[in-house]
């Protein structure tokens, strides 16, 4: 289990040696290591698997809180900061609520209590949602919903775009932990 401090808050410390003991691979090990800002953790945690990490992470209770990212992390969610690297775009959306135009390849939506997201025509996008969320997506485009752990509430209004949902019920990550720790 994760130690937790004197708040019962899970830290990136805690949440690091967690993900190595449940077998981190060496080039993540490296690219968190090589971090020196809260930007590149950021950079980090939002490509292609990074941002499903998270997702399982928040889902079945390994990761950070609502509180700690937003403290920690706000300045880089919710609209405020978008990853534009190796050919695709991605946001994190934490404890968010309200409208937003799904303008990024990928977003993660955790903690969100009455989101909804519009998916423009012609736009393709994957949205990981985890931690609880009350989610509307309006969908114009293709989308592809990965739906991480139970409690999430989620409606799709389909305007001619094409929808695949994959619900992920058990963490990819939860009892790999390495029987050296």
């Amino acid at each position: 289990m994760v130690n937790k401090g004197k708040s019962g808050e899970v830290s990136l410390v805690d949440l690091k040696r967690k993900s190595i003991l449940m077998g981190l691979c060496e080039k993540y090990r490296e690219k968190w290591d090589a971090c020196a800002s809260k930007k590149q953790l950021v950079d980090m945690a939002l490509d292609s698997n990074g941002i499903e990490f998270m997702a399982d992470a928040i889902a079945f209770g390994w990761g950070l809180s609502k509180e700690y990212l937003m403290q920690e992390f706000g300045e880089f969610m919710n609209g405020f900061y978008r990853r534009q690297e190796e050919g695709y775009a991605s946001e994190m959306y934490i404890g968010a609520h309200g409208v937003l135009s799904a303008e990024s390849t990928l977003l993660l939506i955790g903690y969100c209590d009455d989101i909804e997201i519009e998916i423009p025509e012609h736009a393709v996008c994957r949205i990981y949602i985890c931690g609880g969320s009350s989610v509307r997506i309006e969908n114009n485009g293709k989308v592809e919903l990965l739906v991480y752990g139970a409690g999430n509430n989620i409606v799709v209004k389909n305007y001619g775009g094409t929808v695949l949902r994959k619900d992920v019920t058990k963490s990819k990550w939860v009892g790999h932990e390495s029987d050296n720790a």
